[in-house]
């Protein structure tokens, strides 16, 4: 939470310098669009900073730790349970945000398709990494759509600063150079969101397969081996 504020300032930083402005005025705007971003940056970085003191990362540290010790030492099955049942809840969200933002170019619930997704990955990574079930195409479907969803979170991102901007310090000249700003960001917004609607069956799809393959394979105990001395007689 500390991180994402700051995070966001400096994700508009970066696309501001990356904007093509080569004629005077562009670079005023530049200028006086960075020196903003800057000093709206410094109470987020400062809440950052308190987040992050050494004694807390240290109990951090210390709390995973002590977490891996005592996964690496229990036998307890109960776990496949609770991951099944945040695959199935988060895949039903992500179902759900799909449906109500439909076709329409609506940025909040845009964004929330994107936080579903982010969060059924975390879930699928589990499943990878517990070797429960093969969901490298279920991953790769969900980081292409919110590689796709994160640039068009971050281009509205810009294109509000960019309004404030201009509300705060008003300039003929500037006006003329942030509206073709403006024009480009939304004809890139246009063209994402185009893009993320040829990828919306298949993140569909993705929630179908969640919920009617791996959920109930997640819940399906290992089988056991036959004990070797068992097998030898």
């Amino acid at each position: 939470r500390a991180l994402g504020p700051v995070r966001e300032l400096d994700v508009a930083a970066s696309m501001v310098d990356a904007l093509e402005l080569t004629d005077d005025d562009g670079q005023r705007l530049r200028n006086c669009w960075q020196a903003r971003l800057d000093r709206e940056r410094r109470a987020p970085a400062r809440a950052l900073r308190k987040a992050l003191t050494p004694a807390r990362r240290n109990r951090l540290g210390r709390c995973l730790d002590a977490f891996a010790t005592v996964r690496g030492l229990s036998d307890d099955p109960g776990w496949r349970t609770a991951l099944a049942s945040r695959l199935e809840r988060r895949a039903r969200d992500l179902r759900a945000c799909l449906d109500h933002t439909g076709a329409l170019y609506l940025v909040d619930p845009l964004h929330e398709v994107r936080i579903a997704g982010k969060k059924l990955r975390y879930a699928l990574e589990l499943v990878d990494e517990t070797r429960l079930g093969r969901v490298t195409t279920l991953l790769a479907t969900l980081k292409k759509s919110q590689e796709v969803l994160g640039r068009l979170h971050d281009i509205d991102v810009l294109a509000r600063r960019l309004q404030d901007l201009l509300d705060v310090a008003p300039s003929d000249p500037l006006d003329e150079v942030a509206a073709r700003v403006g024009a480009a960001l939304d004809q890139e917004s246009r063209w994402l969101h185009a893009r993320y609607l040829r990828r919306r069956s298949a993140l569909a799809s993705l929630t179908d397969s969640t919920l009617d393959i791996l959920v109930p394979r997640v819940l399906t105990p290992p089988r056991r081996p036959f004990p070797v001395a068992a097998h030898a007689r």
